[in-house]
């Protein structure tokens, strides 16, 4: 088997849900035939561990420059005054960035030259997360001569905006990155939407894959609500990104008051935190972040699944082409899933397709409400959804399916 070198802004760990996949990618891999060099910032290096099951792995922590902008982005004092100070900010703010980008360049091109010319990589497998590494990719791949993998969890255009960084910098980013996406050997993308978008766009050799879980851990379909008193559980887990759609949700369950088609309406949250916007009752109750394991059997426990995906157009390349992990949770949960986004979101077009899904593609609290009644209404429905759910999960979103894919994406 070829010798892997692995690139990213975190190792395999329990950090995330991401660091989490890692771990599994990584026991896909002999430990001898993989070496881990980490690029993130020097705050957080005590924080970032590699998980002691690969502790016999060469591992190498390298610091990168913060990718966080000063592009002054709101204004008060007049249009002409405004466009004056976002200017200069946008120079300045790129004027900063290069210069980190130059310095911090030389630096990790020498160290990661280092790394390999000791551990003899075959190919260069990189995750990409923010501008810096986007950067550094093809740099590193031609300094080391080597051949690159690319994987992405989501399109950079959401990182951008979110750091604040300059235009002049979110150009150049962009630039790379379509080359790299053109200059990959392969590239695993996040979701089916994504792997036919940049086969389109930019001729890549796409590889598709999506978050799995192990087969033995899903439970099977169920055939009616958790409990046949008045009661109706909604859960949403993992970081809630989405939380104008997040908050429609909220708002169209405080109109009804908490109660539709005479169930009593309780929303459960497992999440590191949670941003809302109320002014009347509710009956929500916050868990925090909870294991794997823990999240899977709440869910099951719970009545519905809800995930929530961006309608605002800021968003549509993300929603076009990212994937939820929390979805596979979802689906192998035994229960439907409410979907509330876009119809062209990704993960909307992947439901559709294997009919797996309640749909409310508004944010209107009364088209909220309908669809809540017609799950919790029709018991045909729910036992066909929940059936279809664990249907898409079996075909899609086990360990066997991403290991395949995985590996396809390597050595194939």
């Amino acid at each position: 088997m070829r010798k892997v070198l692995f690139i990213s802004n975190f190792p395999p760990s329990k950090i995330s849900t991401g660091t989490l996949l890692m771990e599994q990618f990584f026991r896909m891999l002999p430990s001898d035939s993989v070496s881990c060099f980490v690029i993130n910032y020097a705050s957080l290096e005590k924080e970032i561990k590699l998980s002691p099951e690969f502790s016999s792995i060469p591992y190498f922590y390298a610091i990168k420059p913060s990718e966080s902008g000063s592009v002054i982005k709101h204004h008060a004092l007049g249009k002409l005054f405004y466009r004056m100070i976002y200017v200069f900010s946008s120079i300045q703010s790129y004027l900063i960035e290069s210069n980190r980008y130059k310095k911090a360049k030389k630096r990790i091109l020498k160290e990661v030259k280092k790394f390999a010319d000791i551990h003899k990589p075959d190919l260069i497998w990189i995750i990409l997360e923010g501008q810096f590494l986007i950067r550094m990719a093809l740099p590193i791949s031609k300094t080391l001569g080597l051949p690159i993998f690319t994987q992405i969890w989501d399109p950079p255009t959401w990182w951008l905006r979110n750091s604040n960084v300059d235009d002049i910098t979110q150009r150049i980013t962009l630039s790379e990155y379509e080359k790299l996406l053109k200059k990959s050997a392969k590239v695993l993308t996040a979701s089916p939407n994504m792997a036919k978008i940049y086969k389109e766009r930019y001729g890549s050799n796409t590889v598709n894959f999506l978050p799995s879980l192990d087969v033995n851990d899903a439970f099977p379909p169920e055939q009616k609500c958790h409990s046949d008193n008045d009661e109706f559980v909604i859960i949403v887990t993992g970081k809630i990104y989405a939380n104008n759609e997040f908050n429609a949700l909220i708002q169209a369950l405080c109109n009804a008051d908490w109660e539709i088609s005479n169930r009593k309406i309780k929303l459960k949250i497992l999440a590191p935190y949670i941003w809302l916007e109320v002014s009347s009752p509710v009956q929500i109750e916050f868990y925090g972040w909870r294991n794997q394991k823990e999240t899977l059997r709440m869910a099951n426990e719970s009545d519905l699944t809800y995930c929530p995906y961006w309608f605002d157009p800021l968003f549509m390349e993300e929603s076009r082409m990212s994937f939820p992990a929390k979805l596979t949770t979802y689906l192998a949960s035994g229960r439907p899933v409410f979907f509330h986004g876009p119809e062209y979101a990704s993960p909307a077009i992947f439901l559709k397709e294997n009919n797996a899904a309640i749909y409310c593609h508004s944010l209107d609290a009364t088209k909220i409400q309908e669809a809540l009644k017609q799950v919790i209404s029709d018991s045909g429905l729910y036992r066909t959804l929940c059936v279809n759910a664990r249907k898409t999960f079996d075909k899609y979103l086990t360990t066997e399916s991403m290991q395949k894919s995985f590996l396809s994406f390597l050595f194939e």
